[in-house]
C-alpha cells in the first residue's frame, strides 16, 4: 500500500489524525489511514490469497478484529499481498460517512474459514502520570497475544490451513496532569 499511497502528507490532502508512536496516542498526517489497510486485509484474508506483509497495531483497537488487522506507516509498515489464484482480482472499494467495504471480484479458489485462539501471554498496562503539553489520556488495556488461523476448503473438504500469532503490547493507562491554558 505505501509504493501507492507514497507518504502522508498535507499536500496530498491528508489531515492530521490519531497515530499510535512508542506505545502512546498522537497524532500525525495519515492517522486513520489503517482502517482502509484493514479493510483490505480482512479482504485479502477471505480470498485466500498469500499474505506477505502486515502488521497489527501495536495494541489492541477493539474497532478492529482481533488479531486480524493491518496498520500502515510511511515509509517502514506494509500491508503487501499476492495473487495466488487462477485469474485477475478487481479491487472495489466504497465508502460511507462511516463505514469503509473492500470486495474482491475474480475467480474464487477457496472457501476460508477463520479461527481465533483465546487470548494468553497476558501483560498488564503500566500506570504513567505525563504533564506534557502534548499528553493523550489513555485508557488501560492488557497486552496479550492470540492465534489466527485460515482454513481453505473447496467442495467442503479442507485443504490446506495456514496460521500466525498477533502480539498487542499494552496500553498503558495515562493521565494527563498538565492543566490547559
Amino acid at each position: 500500500m505505501n509504493a501507492v499511497l507514497g507518504e502522508r502528507t498535507p499536500d496530498k490532502g491528508y489531515i492530521k489524525a490519531g497515530i499510535i508512536r512508542d506505545g502512546r496516542l498522537a497524532e500525525s498526517y495519515g492517522g486513520g489511514i489503517s482502517q482502509v489497510s484493514t479493510t483490505i486485509f480482512n479482504a485479502s484474508f477471505f480470498a485466500g490469497v498469500q499474505l506477505d506483509a502486515w502488521q497489527a497495531h501495536s495494541f489492541y483497537i477493539s474497532r478492529y478484529p482481533e488479531g486480524r488487522e493491518a496498520t500502515i506507516s510511511w515509509p517502514d509498515l506494509h500491508n503487501k499481498w499476492t495473487n495466488t489464484t487462477d485469474g485477475g482480482i478487481l479491487m472495489e472499494v466504497s465508502t460511507t460517512a462511516t463505514s469503509i467495504t473492500v470486495t474482491y471480484w475474480g475467480t474464487k479458489k477457496y472457501d476460508v474459514k477463520a479461527t481465533k485462539s483465546a487470548r494468553y501471554d497476558i501483560v498488564a498496562p503500566k500506570k504513567i502520570t505525563d504533564d506534557s503539553p502534548t499528553c493523550k489520556p489513555q485508557s488501560p488495556v492488557p497486552g496479550f497475544k492470540v492465534d489466527i488461523g485460515r482454513i481453505f476448503m473447496q467442495g467442503g473438504k479442507v485443504v490446506k490451513t495456514s496460521s500466525f500469532t498477533t502480539r498487542y503490547d499494552p496500553e498503558d493507562d495515562v493521565t494527563c496532569t498538565k492543566k490547559a491554558p
